[in-house]
């Protein structure tokens, strides 16, 4: 699918999603996000979901991408998010989406946004390793953003794209 953004607009918020892949199930009626990691963490080793980000992914879809997309797909199911790592082509975490989640989501993100709304002042983090590779490091404390060291070893991921199995959906 080409457009792989989900956007929200109410009143003067905006919220955006860009997601790896976005596909359309028909045999599910409902959408597919496929999401890659390329740390050297495997996925079993993280708890991805209940993140952040696949909460806040599978929340704006439901919310804004299923009215959007609407008269183009019929839409039965909620959607599910697999995360996928080449480092680990055999790993993959796949989180099904229940309405219940959905509304407990939209509470919470409705809740974080009016704190965030109604703040009027940010603190800085006393943790300097949180910001030495932040894009708003100019902002805040007036330095440059430090570059990451890429070292070829994380560019290598020697894979054989022949030998790694195909994923059913």
């Amino acid at each position: 699918m080409q457009n792989r953004n989900c956007v929200f607009k109410k009143n003067n918020l905006k919220l955006l999603a860009k997601y790896d892949l976005l596909k359309y199930d028909y045999e599910g009626k409902k959408f597919i996000i496929f999401d890659w990691k390329t740390d050297k963490k495997s996925l079993t080793e993280k708890d991805i979901e209940k993140s952040m980000q696949s909460r806040f992914y599978l929340f704006l879809l439901f919310e804004a991408g299923y009215k959007y997309f609407l008269n183009r797909y019929e839409l039965k199911n909620m959607p599910i998010l697999i995360y996928w790592n080449p480092r680990y082509p055999k790993e993959k975490v796949k989180i099904e989406y229940s309405k219940d989640d959905f509304k407990k989501d939209k509470n919470y993100f409705e809740i974080l946004i009016n704190e965030i709304l109604n703040e009027n002042e940010f603190s800085l983090t006393d943790d300097l390793n949180k910001c030495r590779f932040c894009e708003y490091r100019p902002i805040c404390r007036g330095k440059t953003t430090e570059n990451k060291e890429i070292i070829e070893d994380d560019l290598k991921l020697n894979l054989d794209w022949d030998s790694v199995e195909e994923m059913e959906f």
